[in-house]
């Protein structure tokens, strides 16, 4: 069973991003076998729909991470801004954000 879903919506760089913050989604901290659970994250961009994102081509991105690198909602944002701000950084993501600013002429 899953526990409940806590959502929120942010802007990163003028793209609104829907992020879902899902705790112990497999129930393993009660597993005699591990010491945490895995925390789910989705995070989505929903305006302009499916607008690509430095850690996504398609607008969505589905993670699992150690609980306690995510306690909660607000934890769960700033993972998700590190995260997107981290790979915005990179070469591959400035070409594209470059290439989206220049008109082509053909």
């Amino acid at each position: 069973m899953h526990n409940q879903t806590q959502i929120q919506n942010i802007y990163w760089q003028d793209v609104k991003i829907e992020i879902a913050y899902t705790p112990d989604w497999l129930g393993l901290s009660k597993s005699p076998y591990r010491d945490e659970g895995m925390t789910h994250l989705e995070i989505r961009s929903i305006e302009p729909m499916d607008a690509p994102l430095p850690i996504t081509n398609t607008g969505y991105r589905s993670e699992f991470v150690n609980d306690s690198r995510i306690t909660d909602i607000h934890d769960a944002v700033l993972y998700a801004v590190e995260r997107l701000d981290d790979e915005a950084r990179l070469p591959d993501w400035k070409a594209y954000v470059e290439s989206q600013r220049q008109y082509t002429l053909f």
